[in-house]
């Protein structure tokens, strides 16, 4: 994925675009002789040189835009995978060394579990910015 077109996209679904899906259609296949008329058709799944679910999965993710949770964390950015798993290994230890210090460790580990993965589904996005952090990685 070009880390260009993720910002892009997502500043189209914020300002209200989102992707055309067509009804009574008729497309043309390379492998087909003729065109095939769909009652819809959904440009997204039905078109396989995009490759949503390869090179460009994170532009499918950015328009999927699912809620971030622990069952979900697999199809995020390997950045924020990253972060999310750093951050968890923090509060765990601090929490583990019972201090009552006034560290941010301490301070995190002192926030109810719930709240902490609510914050960690808030940072999940913009996509774009996780993704420009694997770009310089890359």
């Amino acid at each position: 994925m070009d880390a260009v077109q993720l910002p892009i996209l997502e500043q189209l679904l914020a300002a209200g675009y989102r992707p055309t899906v067509y009804k009574d259609v008729q497309v043309r296949r390379a492998w087909a002789e003729g065109p095939i008329l769909h009652a819809t058709f959904d440009p997204l799944i039905g078109d396989k040189a995009l490759d949503l679910g390869g090179k460009n999965r994170w532009l499918a993710l950015a328009l999927e835009h699912p809620a971030w949770s622990p069952a979900q964390h697999a199809r995020f950015l390997p950045s924020f995978q990253a972060a999310t798993r750093t951050l968890l290994l923090v509060v765990h230890r601090t929490s583990r060394t019972a201090s009552s210090s006034s560290s941010l460790g301490s301070l995190l580990a002192s926030l109810p579990l719930d709240l902490l993965l609510r914050i960690i589904g808030l940072a999940a996005y913009p996509l774009s910015t996780w993704a420009a952090l694997d770009a310089c990685d890359g």
